[in-house]
């Protein structure tokens, strides 16, 4: 990477990845500017019964992905009153099973989803959100874009790794099974919280990663290097 000190400016995508990369790289010049999500047709969260319903989103042929799945199926969810779970991913419930050698009882009552037609429209029909990363960097697709939509978000610090926003204010961090679990219980019993959460996040989302913002941003950079 010697070459990168050549540059005016090297992009990342966070300024969580500019604080880790510059240190190793000091004599190059770094300028975080996220990339741009659409902004979501927000819509006030409702409650519409007791079950709370989550939403598990992310590829199961990941790795870390599966790993934090398996966590949630098997230590959290068992512990947590009345609540369903739904997965929106990329294998069937059969294919995942069967290439993970697993027993049917932890997930007889977990619906698999491989494909919708608007997944704005079908994530907005859960109170939650759920992303138990277990590793992975950048900004995740899946955070941000859930915030747009004005979610929930119960996930790891992975889940947020440069990511803006507070936990318990724009989402909730979770990195233990108590911590998941307390929080999953506190939401059921608490539907004002997913509502003051939920919008907090759409603001904030929308303050950070929306286009106009973001080309705002790239505008600013180019005219500052011209005048260089």
């Amino acid at each position: 990477m010697f070459f990168l000190k050549d540059y005016d400016a090297v992009h990342l995508v966070s300024a969580d990845d500019l604080s880790n990369i510059s240190l190793d790289y000091p004599r190059a010049t770094f300028i975080d500017i996220p990339v741009f999500f659409e902004v979501k047709d927000y819509k006030k969260y409702r409650r519409t019964n007791d079950v709370l319903s989550v939403l598990f989103w992310g590829d199961l042929n990941v790795p870390y992905l599966s790993e934090g799945f398996l966590f949630i199926i098997k230590t959290v969810i068992p512990f947590v009153s009345n609540v369903e779970l739904k997965v929106l991913g990329r294998t069937s419930k059969s294919v995942y099973l069967k290439n993970h050698d697993i027993d049917d009882v932890d997930f007889e009552k977990i619906a698999f989803i491989t494909w919708v037609d608007d997944v704005d429209v079908f994530i907005s029909d859960f109170d939650i959100v759920i992303l138990p990363d277990k590793n992975g960097t950048g900004l995740k697709n899946r955070t941000i874009s859930s915030m747009m939509l004005g979610m929930t978000i119960v996930g790891s610090d992975f889940a947020f790794d440069g990511v803006a926003g507070e936990h318990g204010k724009d989402f909730f961090i979770c990195n233990s099974q108590n911590e998941y679990i307390e929080t999953l219980n506190l939401l059921q019993k608490n539907s004002e919280t997913l509502a003051i959460v939920g919008k907090s996040a759409n603001k904030t989302a929308e303050q950070n990663y929306s286009k106009d913002i973001v080309m705002k941003e790239w505008d600013e950079l180019y005219r500052r290097l011209l005048n260089k």
